[in-house]
């Protein structure tokens, strides 16, 4: 009798320990999902200020409508398709249940002689998107692209990065 009771608390703590284990595995999976979510909303934010801005560069000025002395308050364009539109709200690309958004920034690239003015010379900028997916997860992308010719040259990525 004492040993079938030792035999039945080792397999209930056995069991315990099986389901405290699997649901550790769950909520990593669900994390990992969520990230993915977020990751997944900066790029097609980068994808879609990309599209938005492939035509915006002024034969002279470049993008310096978009640009602003040291980037100290970055510009956000707002005509960007799904920019800065939350989750759930009219205007945004994703469906309610990816609960996902994104929030786009211009930046002026640091080796552009105008940096400090807040004036595009070489017709470079960086794409800083922040994705945003369910429960807090964020990722956030950075691109720098640089058109060689004013409008309707073709945009080209000069680097890609995942900053977080």
């Amino acid at each position: 009798m004492f040993l079938a009771v030792i035999v039945l608390a080792s397999l209930a703590l056995l069991a315990g320990l099986t389901v405290v284990s699997v649901q550790g595995s769950v909520k990593q999976n669900q994390t990992d999902r969520f990230d993915e979510i977020a990751l997944y909303a900066a790029e097609s934010g980068a994808a879609a200020a990309m599209n938005y801005l492939r035509d915006m560069p002024h034969p002279v000025a470049g993008y310096s409508a978009f640009v602003t002395p040291s980037n100290v308050a970055p510009v956000s364009p707002a005509a960007i398709p799904g920019n800065n539109v939350v989750a759930g709200a009219m205007g945004n690309l994703f469906s309610a249940d990816m609960h996902a958004w994104y929030a786009v920034k211009v930046l002026n690239n640091r080796d552009d002689t105008g940096y400090a003015s807040g004036l595009d010379q070489d017709f470079s900028i960086i794409i800083a998107v922040e994705g945003h997916g369910p429960d807090g997860a964020v990722a956030q992308v950075e691109l720098a692209i640089h058109s060689e010719k004013p409008p309707p040259a073709p945009l080209v990525i000069l680097s890609w990065h995942r900053v977080r």
